[in-house]
């Protein structure tokens, strides 16, 4: 069985039209597909708390739990695991299991009675504004130079920088920056783990996400002169969440061709349509 990511446009997109979690479920599993919900989807769906719309967010959460899916762990567990993986060789189980998905179901199914918080509604209104802060931070540069060398050619633009790693350190210690500063400097990588990452990086599928997110955010500011679209932003993050799943299925054909590729290629991608129309 192979594992799929769902995207949060798909929960609400199945929502939309009336495809239920069983039916969902049907299909996946004639597939061979086991769904696994991230926290930040999770999150996204939260946010209809804090709109106005808090029938629907109950109504999403409850297709989350009919669904039954697995749940994927937060970017910094996947960090700070995968780094344990670069000191000792352990694996990284990168579901969620014992206490940490017991909380996160006695949580969703709160929602789905409709109890929210006000700890929890301060907290998403807290990480989101914490997410524009982050996003904001991308300060637009356009290099007509880089524009000119690259276009919108950003595979280019990755296997030139990984191939600048050998003559220019200064990049390797762009990588162990990018790390310590997304970690709050919980995570500090001497030279050999440092090089033990870079040198196979396949094996360390979050860090790898984070690497290509960082680089393909700042290859969309250069190239395009602007702060990358919300979007575009929360899509990154995504991608970093599903890093571990095989497939990841999304509602949002553009993130889909244009830019989940871009940062996980070895992920097979699918759309809502082309999953159910195949059915």
């Amino acid at each position: 069985m192979k594992t799929v990511f769902m995207d949060t446009s798909v929960i609400s997109e199945c929502h939309r039209q009336g495809i239920t979690a069983k039916e969902l479920n049907e299909i996946l599993k004639e597939k061979k597909l086991i769904p696994v919900v991230g926290i930040y989807p999770n999150f996204e769906i939260a946010k209809n708390i804090v709109t106005e719309n808090p029938n629907k967010a109950s109504q999403l959460y409850s297709f989350i739990r009919d669904l039954k899916p697995e749940y994927s762990r937060s970017r910094d567990d996947l960090y700070t695991l995968e780094a344990n993986k670069l000191r000792t060789d352990e694996p990284v189980d990168y579901l969620l299991s014992g206490q940490q998905k017991t909380l996160l179901l006695n949580r969703i199914d709160d929602h789905c009675n409709g109890e929210f918080g006000y700890k929890h509604e301060a907290f998403i209104r807290t990480r989101q504004g914490m997410l524009t802060a982050s996003r904001k931070a991308w300060q637009p540069v356009k290099s007509k130079e880089i524009r000119k060398k690259y276009s919108n050619n950003f595979n280019k633009f990755l296997t030139d920088y990984f191939l600048s790693l050998k003559y220019d350190p200064k990049n390797m210690e762009w990588v162990r920056m990018v790390i310590l500063a997304t970690t709050e400097q919980k995570i500090i990588l001497n030279d050999r783990e440092l090089n033990k990452l870079l040198d196979n990086l396949i094996s360390y599928p979050a860090l790898r996400s984070l690497i290509y997110v960082h680089l393909y955010l700042e290859f969309l500011t250069q190239t395009n002169g602007a702060t990358p679209a919300e979007d575009r932003f929360t899509d990154a993050l995504i991608m970093i969440e599903s890093s571990y799943c095989t497939t990841i299925i999304s509602d949002d054909e553009s993130f889909m061709r244009k830019h989940a590729k871009n940062i996980n290629a070895h992920i097979e991608t699918i759309t809502l349509k082309e999953l159910t129309s195949s059915n």
